[in-house]
């Protein structure tokens, strides 16, 4: 199978249980500064969910310099049930090849942040209580667990991916009275 696309992530070990925050429910944001190893869109962001169920905010930024987020090109709030992975699919985001762009969530819960603390440490993970001024004391630590996954044609662009034909024939169709079923010969080229 043709590959469509790649992810990116820098926690290798996945969910711990470890969570990062405070031990009374409140707002904590988390995030990963990503950089796209080749072009194309951020299509879906995966977020790893130690306590549920749990409603939360995805934000995208098209850049992350000196511990704050750039421009604000995303933001989607969605609720999840259940505990471990959470895929969540966004509107196509394009990506330039060696882009930085950040991923963070805002979850209000007893150390919210889901992070792996097992992997090698990739200094691209951040937390604030805010969500405006980062800090990178979790890099001490581990991993945020947000992943993205970057596909290299435009899902929503139906038009790059399908061959229209340049003729076709249509054929005579006859019924066949023993069955219930009707068969149309079709010719593409």
């Amino acid at each position: 199978r043709q590959q469509l696309g790649y992810a990116i992530f820098y926690d290798e070990m996945g969910i711990s249980g470890w969570g990062w925050g405070y031990e009374q429910p409140q707002d904590s944001y988390g995030g990963v500064l990503f950089t796209s190893e080749e072009a194309g869109f951020l299509t879906e962001i995966d977020i790893g969910i130690r306590s549920a169920p749990v409603a939360l905010q995805i934000f995208v930024y098209n850049s992350f310099s000196n511990n704050t987020p750039g421009d604000l090109v995303l933001s989607k709030d969605i609720y999840v049930e259940s505990t471990g992975w959470h895929s969540e699919n966004i509107d196509s985001i394009e990506v330039q090849l060696n882009s930085d762009f950040f991923v963070c969530v805002k979850i209000n819960d007893s150390y919210a942040i889901s992070y792996d603390n097992n992997s090698d440490l990739s200094g691209r993970s951040f937390i604030s209580d805010n969500g405006i001024n980062y800090n990178d004391n979790i890099s001490n630590y581990g991993n945020v667990n947000i992943r993205s996954k970057i596909s290299y044609i435009n899902e929503l662009n139906s038009e790059s991916i399908i061959n229209n034909p340049n003729d076709y024939k249509l054929y005579t169709a006859y019924p066949n009275p023993a069955k219930d079923e009707l068969m149309i010969d079709i010719e593409l080229d």
